[in-house]
């Protein structure tokens, strides 16, 4: 049965309800909020000493379902902040909720992506001849943005116990480009191989 379905008609539903839901529990974790500043720690504790009796509310904290939305759709989730701040800063509207709606289609193409390459390496959809006119340099460039994007990662996993903010937050951020660094990292170096660039000549089973 999944092979007749195939991984790229079933990710795509599953991870936007998904999305759709962690959206909707970090949009009432929010409403129910105190109130709050987004003022850097600096900030607070400038006004802290200089102002004594000025009452500070506690910093503005994300909610961790919209954390979790957005490491497990990283590359949806940063394609759609550019277009979600300009129509946010042209309809003076809140950014935040703009980013997820205007990404929520972009999570639907982002998985149905990684569906079909699961499906043509497990053998559930014929291989195209076609490979989307796609050159060989924008390939390269991504191959080695990959590469410089695992060492940051792993810099990142390292740097994070010994943060003095919010150490959970820094972990998902940390792990979430870890996972997508090192999963394009073997898309585009298999496809290099295909390409016969890493190795001579051309493999039976391309990307």
């Amino acid at each position: 049965m999944l092979r007749r379905i195939g991984f790229r008609y079933l990710l795509p539903p599953l991870q936007l309800f998904l999305y759709c839901v962690l959206c909707f529990c970090g949009y009432r974790d929010q409403q129910r909020q105190k109130p709050c500043t987004n003022w850097i720690s600096s900030g607070r504790n400038f006004l802290a000493q200089n102002e004594e009796d000025f009452p500070l509310p506690p910093p503005c904290r994300k909610p961790k379902a919209w954390l979790v939305a957005g490491s497990l759709n990283a590359p949806a989730q940063l394609a759609g902040t550019i277009p979600a701040a300009i129509l946010a800063t042209a309809l003076h509207r809140e950014g935040g909720l703009w980013s997820f709606a205007i990404s929520a289609p972009l999570v639907v193409l982002l998985w149905y992506w990684v569906g079909l390459w699961i499906d043509r390496r497990m053998g559930y959809v014929g291989l195209q001849e076609c490979r989307f006119g796609v050159p060989d340099l924008f390939v390269r460039v991504g191959f080695g943005f990959c590469v410089v994007t695992v060492f940051m990662s792993i810099i990142m996993l390292l740097h994070a116990p010994f943060s003095r903010g919010n150490r959970v937050q820094e972990f998902l951020v940390a792990i979430c480009v870890a996972c997508w660094s090192v999963f394009l990292l073997v898309v585009t170096s298999l496809n290099l191989r295909w390409r016969g660039v890493l190795v001579k000549g051309k493999g039976s089973n391309p990307i």
